[in-house]
C-alpha cells in the first residue's frame, strides 16, 4: 500500500506498508507515522485543522487504523472478561494437581471461577496450591490421597461430593512411570504404572458419574 505525499513541489511516496508485512506491522508503521505527525499526541485529541500536513487521505487512513485498533482491543477485553468465570458454578475434581499439569489445570480452573477438588500426596504442596487458588477467590478442597489404593479413590470421590456437592469436571492428571527396559523391568513397577495410569481413572470415573445430575466432562 502506497499513500502519496505533497511537499516541496514533487511528489513523494511513502510506503507505509510492504505486500509481505503483517497486519501487526503495518499497524506499528501506521502508528509510528501519526506519532510523527501529531507531535506525540494521540490520534483522538488531533483535529483534522490542527494536522500537521495537508494530505487529509493520509490522515483519515490513519484514523481509521486507529479506529479498528480500538475496536478490537475493546472487542478482545470483552471476549476475554466473558471466559474469565466461564466455568463458575462447577466442581473440578483434579488428581496429580501439587504440580505439573495437574497444578496447571487447577490453577486456570480457579481463574475460570470453579470450585477445585485436588487430589495428591503431598501435603505441603497442597497447602501450597490452596494459598494461590484463593489469590482467585476460589473455593478448594484439599485431598491427600495415595489413588493406588482403591479405598482412597473412594475417599476423593465421597470428600467432593460431601464439602462440594457435585462433580462436573474430572481431570485425570495423576500419572506414573517407571524407567527401564522391557528386559529389567519388574511387573511391579509394570503393575504400578497400569494402576495409577488405567485403574484410577477408569475407578474415578465409575465413581463421579452417579454423582453428577449432568454428568461428568473427563479429560
Amino acid at each position: 500500500m502506497r499513500v502519496r505525499t505533497r511537499g516541496s513541489g514533487k511528489n513523494s511516496s511513502a510506503e507505509l506498508l510492504p505486500k509481505s508485512s503483517s497486519l501487526r506491522k503495518y499497524v506499528y508503521a501506521a502508528t509510528f507515522t501519526m506519532l510523527a505527525l501529531t507531535g506525540g499526541r494521540p490520534i483522538n485529541q488531533v483535529s483534522r485543522p490542527h494536522f500537521k500536513t495537508p494530505n487529509s487521505q493520509l490522515f483519515g487512513i490513519l484514523c481509521q487504523i486507529y479506529d479498528r485498533c480500538q475496536f478490537g482491543a475493546k472487542a478482545q477485553e470483552k471476549e476475554n472478561h466473558s471466559m474469565d468465570k466461564e466455568f463458575a458454578d462447577k466442581i473440578v475434581l483434579i488428581t496429580g494437581a501439587t504440580s505439573g499439569i495437574g497444578r496447571a489445570t487447577a490453577l486456570r480452573f480457579a481463574e475460570a471461577g470453579a470450585a477445585i477438588a485436588a487430589v495428591g500426596r503431598d501435603e505441603a504442596a497442597l497447602s501450597e496450591l490452596q494459598k494461590q487458588v484463593e489469590v482467585s477467590a476460589g473455593e478448594f478442597l484439599a485431598i491427600r490421597a495415595d489413588l493406588s489404593s482403591e479405598q482412597e479413590t473412594d475417599v476423593a470421590v465421597t470428600k467432593t461430593l460431601e464439602h462440594l456437592g457435585g462433580i462436573d469436571v474430572l481431570v485425570n492428571a495423576a500419572g506414573h512411570i517407571s524407567s527401564g527396559t522391557i528386559e529389567n523391568t519388574s511387573p511391579a513397577a509394570w503393575d504400578a504404572m497400569l494402576t495409577i495410569n488405567l485403574r484410577v481413572p477408569f475407578l474415578l470415573m465409575q465413581k463421579a458419574l452417579p454423582g453428577s445430575l449432568s454428568g461428568v466432562a473427563i479429560s
